[in-house]
């Protein structure tokens, strides 16, 4: 039974000589773990993986195990090392197991937890749960070994972080471990030989359980992993994230029942507040959505009305008077225009995000050139657009990616870089290619130009809506819109210095995009 608890267990178990400084002793799960082979835990293996911060405290930790006491323990948090170069979390208590002629301990007994993600726990009581069915055969040593793999094992299941409970055929209560106890507030005197029955919130779970769980049909199935209800002694309630598995005698035929529990009563509920959280902000925007649209709608027939008003006056009104007003009508139709420009753009920003997410295939070569001739007709504010492109960095495979996030993105970039240019010739060059991070592949597109630049004390406020730091010529929505689409797809847009020494900016793409 306790075999099964030593090999099966979600803590990292070991043997540690403090003389030799090497592990004696380890179960399968720290290798594993930490992607080292079995022949890697070597002299001076822990000392290696240590991170460097932590060093002198490990070393401090277990100079200071010499003198601990039989039966006492030290807890130690670190960092370990893993295969692949990153670091993990880890919490152990060691306590002496083996001493020396002069009564130093030699060696210490520790049980280690990766407290790094507390997210693995359902896969970590699968995993359990599916090696506790595995039959395990006897070891055979000296009976000294016996007594010492006895020791061993009941020190792991009283150190074991996770209540276990341990039953009989019928689910009568055999032995509850130390953090079993504290986890119910029961005396083991008070409970045991009683039916598991009395840890359970509600007698009807308790049935389902045994059901679906906790009979040897069932779960040799599968694997059981579920959450229910359990109650204390003092009547308080709390969620259990529960492995349930059978034990066997040596010729297979069952034995009882073992039930390895976790206390998830937190976790459930943070998951709930954030389910609500996320159920009234979408509420919220929608109704932001609404009213945006509403809004913009609404006020341009007003505007209109504006528009026609002077035209009908300067059609009314005699030649001289015209003559006279024809600054002010002319201010008062340049407002008017203006105003309409900022609820077209208010009501594009609000509509936007409906195609933004249609994840096509996208050839960025073609949408540069087809931006590159409509600024080139008409639309470059007079001043002559020298536009180049570098799109070695794709592949010849087919991209798909957000053709409409691409588009507008490009397009808002590019046009802002002659809109802004100061010069008479913009320069523009668009740079396209695929880069790999922790999120998958991403098309990352740079456009640069050697106009005014942004200063650094701008390059936040430029992607706020209706932010156009001067240019009466610019609604202030285009850079928005613009971090918007690419947001709501999962990217990211920047803007920096050309980093060159040349005068300029640089404003940057991350697009999710996939090659097939």
């Amino acid at each position: 039974m306790l075999d099964r608890i030593l090999e099966l267990t979600p803590d990292l178990v070991y043997v540690y000589d403090l003389d030799e400084r090497r592990n004696v002793f380890s179960n399968r799960l720290l290798a594993d773990f930490l992607g080292y082979a079995q022949e890697d835990l070597g002299t001076d293996f822990l000392i290696r993986i240590i991170h460097p911060d932590d060093l002198d405290d490990v070393v401090a930790h277990h100079e200071a195990l010499r003198g601990v006491a039989d039966g006492a323990f030290r807890d130690l948090a670190y960092r370990a090392r893993h295969q692949d170069g990153s670091y993990r979390s880890l919490l152990s208590r060691d306590s002496p197991f083996e001493r020396r002629p002069d009564g130093q301990v030699r060696r210490i007994l520790g049980v280690c937890r990766d407290v790094s993600d507390e997210r693995e726990t359902q896969a970590e009581l699968s995993r359990l749960v599916s090696r506790l069915q595995r039959s395990n055969e006897e070891l055979k040593a000296t009976e000294l070994r016996v007594r010492q793999e006895q020791t061993l094992r009941e020190r792991i299941f009283e150190s074991a972080h996770d209540a276990i409970v341990i039953a009989d055929a019928s689910r009568h209560i055999a032995a509850l471990n130390r953090a079993a106890l504290e986890l119910f507030g029961h005396r083991m005197e008070d409970v045991k030989g009683q039916p598991t029955a009395v840890l359970y919130a509600n007698p009807q779970a308790f049935l389902e359980a045994g059901k679906k769980h906790y009979n040897v049909d069932a779960h040799d199935r599968s694997p059981a992993s579920f959450r229910v209800r359990y109650r204390r002694a003092d009547g308080t309630e709390f969620l259990g994230e529960t492995a349930a598995g059978v034990l066997r005698r040596p010729d297979g035929t069952p034995d009882g029942f073992l039930g390895i529990i976790r206390d998830v009563t937190r976790e459930a509920e943070a998951h709930e507040a954030l389910a609500r959280a996320n159920r009234r902000l979408s509420a919220s925007l929608d109704t932001l959505d609404q009213f945006a649209y509403v809004a913009s709608h609404d006020m341009r027939t007003p505007l209109r009305g504006i528009q026609h008003i002077v035209s009908f006056l300067e059609e009314d009104l005699p030649p001289d008077v015209v003559a006279l007003l024809a600054p002010r009508m002319a201010q008062l139709r340049e407002r008017a225009q203006r105003m309409d420009m900022l609820l077209q753009s208010l009501l594009q920003f609000v509509r936007s995000t409906d195609d933004a997410e249609r994840q096509l295939e996208v050839d960025v070569e073609s949408v540069v050139r087809s931006i590159e001739t409509t600024l080139c007709y008409g639309e470059a504010g007079g001043r002559e657009l020298r536009l180049t492109l570098d799109a070695s960095g794709l592949p010849e495979a087919t991209l798909r990616s957000y053709p409409v996030v691409v588009q507008h993105g490009l397009s808002n970039l590019i046009g802002n870089a002659v809109v802004h240019h100061d010069g008479d010739v913009a320069n523009v060059h668009v740079g396209a290619r695929l880069v790999e991070d922790a999120d998958g592949t991403l098309l990352e597109l740079r456009v640069s130009d050697d106009g005014p630049g942004v200063k650094p004390e701008h390059r936040d406020r430029i992607f706020e809506v209706f932010r156009t730091l001067g240019n009466q010529n610019t609604t202030g929505m285009g850079l928005a819109l613009t971090r918007r689409l690419v947001q709501r797809v999962g990217g990211r847009v920047w803007v920096e210095g050309r980093g060159d020494g040349a005068r300029g900016a640089c404003f940057g793409l991350l697009i999710p995009s996939e090659v097939t």
